[in-house]
């Protein structure tokens, strides 16, 4: 009886492992290893304070294996690739990419595994900020000059690159603009061949105010002030000289008024006049011309026996 037990067992024993066996065979056919690519940004970590990276690689290739279940799972996200610059100085270096990676899966190959970084001396630079204009106004309006606050920045970076630092801006785009433009716009740096460099340098503040006043666009025209003597001097005396002062006058108005106003006549009745008289006269605009940058002249009258 004892010998049969021993038989049965050693059966059972063979049909556990090939049930295992088949186990095994069944899942990885439906979950297979399998190879897949990702590619992630480069950080840095452990820099000196006084140091800055000036140069390199931005992004890195990472293979890695793992079971099908797992690998479909997994994104660029899971992964993180940098270089610790514990130890570099300035100039080029050598250093080796390190990763960190999810559970499950196995790193197969990174390229590149040892990357060039280019370190620095950090240096810092106040550069003036210029507004770009990428719009119009509205007809019938005009752009005044652009007003930045703060109007300069501090750049911070390496310092061969604040030395090829070609233009600092804001850029301003509207369109049909017919009220006043205010905006905080963020703060822009190329090189000196137009190429935006803001992933290696700091700008303090990063943003800054752009006002952009907008002006009703009224035509003008400088016209001369004449004057036309109403009445006569009494017996015995004689004008010797008319002075007005403002001689011209900016006039505002609508186009058709200002093309057909050449000058302004200003009526003086000297009917009273007996001596050398300075009178102040309010104009009278021809219609269609609302204002004058000066609404009233002095006129001098110089009388002789």
């Amino acid at each position: 009886m004892l010998g049969h037990f021993r038989n049965n067992m050693i059966y059972r024993l063979i049909s556990i492992l090939a049930a295992i066996v088949i186990w095994f065979w069944v899942f990885a056919e439906r979950n297979p290893i399998i190879d897949d690519i990702v590619r992630v940004p480069l950080g840095t970590t452990e820099l000196a304070r006084d140091l800055v990276v000036a140069d390199q690689p931005s992004m890195v290739e990472i293979h890695f294996r793992g079971n099908a279940n797992v690998v479909n799972r997994i994104s660029s996200g899971d992964f993180r690739a940098y270089v610790v610059l514990d130890q570099v100085n300035v100039g080029a270096n050598s250093v080796q990419v390190r990763i960190n990676f999810p559970i499950g899966v196995r790193i197969t190959d990174i390229q590149p595994s040892w990357v060039s970084v280019y370190i620095d001396q950090m240096s810092f630079r106040q550069v003036p900020v210029e507004v770009i204009v990428n719009g119009q106004a509205a007809r019938g309006y005009v752009l005044g000059d652009a007003q930045i606050t703060p109007g300069e920045v501090l750049i911070s970076g390496p310092g061969n690159l604040l030395d090829s630092i070609g233009r600092v801006y804001v850029s301003a785009t509207f369109d049909n603009l017919s009220e006043d433009y205010f905006q905080y716009l963020p703060v822009l740096v190329e090189d000196t061949d137009g190429n935006l460099i803001m992933e290696w340098v700091d700008v303090i503040p990063g943003s800054v105010s752009a006002l952009i006043p907008v002006i009703e666009d009224v035509p003008t025209r400088i016209v001369p002030v004449l004057i036309n003597l109403v009445g006569e001097l009494r017996p015995g005396l004689e004008m010797n000289r008319v002075l007005v002062y403002p001689a011209t006058v900016k006039i505002y108005g609508s186009r058709d008024a200002i093309n057909e106003t050449g000058y302004l006549t200003l009526e003086v009745d000297i009917t009273e006049i007996e001596e050398d008289t300075n009178l102040e006269v309010d104009l009278e605009l021809p219609q269609g011309i609302t204002h004058a940058n000066n609404e009233r002249v002095q006129v001098m009258l110089e009388v002789i026996q």
